[in-house]
């Protein structure tokens, strides 16, 4: 059986170690502990000719009749890329509390920002305010309230609006940086049209709010947003490209051995421009463009693909847009993790494949490995790179990592190929946490402890100071503690086991936590959002104190932490749900009150003492003067603001009181 797809789909098979073939015969995984390869080490091109070289040279094993990736083979329970059958190994806001980087929990502000990872370092998001502006991109407009008079005072509806998407926000003084994403993996147009846009690029609008929003300046790039990270006023942009190469395709006029013939040509016959990620910029009605990055400012691993780049642009937001700070990778990355001196960028080998859907099943990579590259970003120039390393297994997501006292911890769940599920249950798996720390350019295996979870997978994890908690579950929810205070011996010190699952943890005090999740029976199956209340004083004897469950609820929050706000200074915790009307009728947050049921709202929660008390439910669920219906009620964020608890949606903003959540004020966005 074959399968082909797209090379836009695929070319992120670029830095993917592809370990690639059948299951042992046991079925077992068989890991080694965290290694550095030194074919991760990174090195630099000494020309633009070499350059080309090279890349031509890592690409030609992988270019087949499809373009880059080619077709896939069943062969059994396993899924082979025909080109690349035996792999290649290739290197790829302000409300975070300080408890997460290991220091004291600070003293409440007077307004919530962004909750992120890392204390001082703000991460893009759907809202960002500065205490007297509320700034929002929800439904694509750009639009700004001010927050003294509760008034909507500038909006910008960017052109456009069909094909590309304004998704992201960063922001500082009275500049607001814009990430734009497209909605379709139809070919690049490059460059450009004046007013256009690239169908797989991105571009970054930089916006001047000091009066009504206007644009200052735009930038084009032929690269995918992936993340970013902002300290002060400087942001570090990750972007992820593929060559611009013209591929064909077998058709009835076209065998596939011609095919890959005519590949073959297209790929002998491009120029370093068409490797090299390309930009155009406008600013006050000048146009310039250009390579994205300087080939001398390009790193790579020994052994590589040469079919995807990471990008990692440096733009000062407090000034006009510019490109002289920027440095690439010869790698694939999915995800970024940042520190106010580290940039992390991970590759797990997801990129590849991305999975592949074979009616009721889904495969993806077989004994995953994720490749770390480190970047030195602590001053104010393009960044400096300094290590990577390798572990086995694959990452959650960026709270995955955690860098603490220079080490760096990494969690990860080691599994196989998964196909439809047997009757005998899943396939194996279990996690564990690897210690790195930074030796020469590389990142040093130091220690590690597995086994946690045996046939199950993580699903949350938070590093704390010295210690670690990592939820894994399949049918109940297994809390582990982590004593990570001697980096070479990392242990689990103790274990909780409870129905459902935690997806998101966040420290509340020296000694709390609460978890957004989802409830489960006892066979594993979810039954609705649940907001636990754990008490972790004791790593030994974790114990979950009180528990709120929303049957038949769902949260952005489970996976999203940006939707997820804790206020210390009135002990509440803010999450949006979306909930199942007709399992939810009598009892919890929706009993008497007036809920939009196919939309949801804010459940606002109070911690008091060892009890999660109920505060009330927000709604956006109301009539406009033009509609009985209004826009997407669906809150998505919410945020504090001296005495007011602000909630977000694309149907507009609600001021209410912290206190007893009585309204203060609504601003429509569709008035």
């Amino acid at each position: 059986m074959q399968i082909g797809w797209r090379t836009s789909v695929v070319a992120g098979l670029a830095g993917s170690t592809l370990a690639l073939g059948a299951c042992t015969g046991t079925g077992a995984v068989q890991p080694q502990l965290g290694r550095v390869a030194a074919a991760l080490q990174l090195v630099q091109y000494d020309s633009c000719d070499d350059a080309l070289e090279q890349l031509k040279r890592a690409a030609a094993e992988f270019v087949s009749p499809y373009g880059i990736g080619g077709t896939v083979t069943l062969e059994g329970d396993a899924v082979v890329p025909q080109t690349a059958a035996e792999g290649r190994s290739a290197g790829a806001v302000g409300g975070g509390d300080e408890a997460a980087s290991g220091g004291a929990v600070p003293a409440a502000p007077d307004y919530s920002t962004t909750n992120t990872h890392e204390a001082g370092v703000d991460e893009p998001d759907l809202v960002k305010t500065d205490g007297r502006r509320i700034v929002t991109v929800l439904d694509g407009t750009l639009r700004v309230i001010e927050v003294e008079s509760n008034d909507l005072i500038g909006s910008l509806r960017f052109e456009d609006p069909g094909e590309w998407y304004p998704s992201q926000l960063l922001m500082t003084g009275d500049r607001v940086l814009v990430v734009v994403s497209p909605l379709s993996w139809a070919p690049a147009i490059w460059p450009p049209q004046a007013g256009g846009h690239l169908a797989e690029g991105s571009r970054l609008i930089l916006v001047d709010i000091s009066g009504p929003p206007r644009i200052v300046s735009t930038l084009d790039v032929d690269g995918w947003f992936v993340d970013a990270r902002q300290v002060d006023s400087l942001a570090r942009i990750v972007l992820h490209s593929v060559p611009r190469l013209e591929w064909g395709y077998p058709s009835e006029s076209m065998s596939e051995d011609e095919s890959l013939r005519a590949n073959m040509d297209v790929l002998a016959s491009s120029t370093i421009e068409d490797w090299v990620p390309r930009y155009v910029l406008s600013t006050d009605g000048e146009r310039s463009e250009g390579s994205l990055v300087q080939c001398l400012d390009i790193s790579h691993p020994r052994t590589y693909s040469g079919t995807s780049m990471l990008t990692v642009l440096t733009l000062d937001l407090a000034s006009d847009l510019g490109l002289d700070d920027s440095i690439a990778v010869v790698a694939d990355g999915q995800t970024v993790y940042g520190t106010g001196s580290s940039l992390y960028i991970a590759d797990d080998g997801s990129a590849f494949p991305m999975p592949v859907d074979m009616g009721a099943a889904t495969f993806r990579a077989a004994e995953p490995t994720t490749e770390i590259h480190k970047f030195d970003v602590s001053g104010s120039g393009k960044p400096r790179y300094v290590a990577s390393g390798s572990v086995d297994g694959r990452l959650l997501n960026q709270y995955s990592l955690s860098e603490y006292d220079g080490y760096l911890r990494v969690a990860t769940t080691l599994d196989s190929w998964s196909g439809p599920a047997s009757p005998g249950g899943a396939a194996p798996s279990e996690s564990r946490v690897t210690v790195l720390t930074q030796r020469g350019d590389g990142l040093q295996y130091v220690g590690s402890v597995g086994g946690l979870g045996k046939g199950e997978q993580i699903y949350a994890v938070r590093f704390i100071g010295t210690v670690g908690y990592v939820v894994t579950f399949r049918q109940v929810d297994p809390l582990y503690t982590l004593d990570l205070s001697n980096p070479r011996s990392p242990r689990v010190v103790g274990e909780l086991k409870i129905p459902g699952y935690s997806s998101y943890l966040h420290p509340v005090g020296a000694d709390r936590l609460i978890g957004i999740g989802q409830d489960a029976d006892a066979n594993g199956m979810v039954r609705g959002s649940q907001v636990s209340l754990f008490d972790v004083g004791d790593s030994a004897s974790p114990a979950r104190l009180d528990t709120f469950l929303m049957p038949g609820g769902w949260s952005d929050a489970e996976h999203d932490p940006h939707a997820f706000l804790y206020w210390p200074d009135e002990e509440f915790v803010v999450i949006p749900v979306w909930w199942d009307g007709s399992a939810w009728p009598e009892a919890g947050p929706t009993a008497g009150k007036p809920i939009v049921t196919h939309a949801g709202g804010a459940v606002v929660l109070r911690i008091d003492g060892d009890s999660l008390a109920e505060v009330g439910v927000l709604s956006h669920g109301r009539a406009t003067a033009e509609s009985d219906y209004p826009a997407d009620p669906t809150i998505r964020r919410s945020l504090v603001i001296g005495d007011t608890l602000w909630t977000l949606s694309a149907s507009g903003a609600l001021a209410s009181d912290v206190d007893d959540l009585d309204d203060q004020a609504w601003v429509s966005f569709t008035a």
